[in-house]
């Protein structure tokens, strides 16, 4: 895994720690989580992030040059996971903020229904 990814990885955990955001494991990689969701995977060099599929955030994130789909099976791409290049890192914590977001106002839905 490369070290610049890494370290920004770091970064954003220190940053998004403010706002309950907590480091783990998924996908059996170091992984951001919010109320013990997964948001936010190290992945080579670059990240996976949570995004949902219809958000503005996620066609963007999906526009950046190298980035694509998260298929970890390798037969069934994960629609709401994007893996986002170290070269799109300058965009990493506005999406994993957007990430952050989604989860809990998913959360909030499902104790509302």
């Amino acid at each position: 895994m490369g070290s610049a990814a890494r370290t920004r990885f770091d970064d954003l955990a220190r940053e998004l720690r403010k706002d309950g955001v907590s480091v783990g494991v998924h996908f059996q990689h170091r992984a951001l989580k919010s109320q013990g969701e997964a948001v936010l995977c190290l992945e080579e060099d670059g990240v996976v992030i949570r995004l949902p599929a219809d958000s503005e955030p996620h066609r963007e994130a999906l526009a950046q040059e190298d980035a694509h789909l998260f298929d970890p099976s390798g037969r069934a791409p994960l629609d709401d996971w994007v893996v986002v290049p170290l070269s799109a890192s300058e965009h990493w914590s506005e999406w994993a903020h957007a990430a952050v977001r989604a989860v809990r106002e998913a959360k909030d839905a499902a104790r509302y229904r």
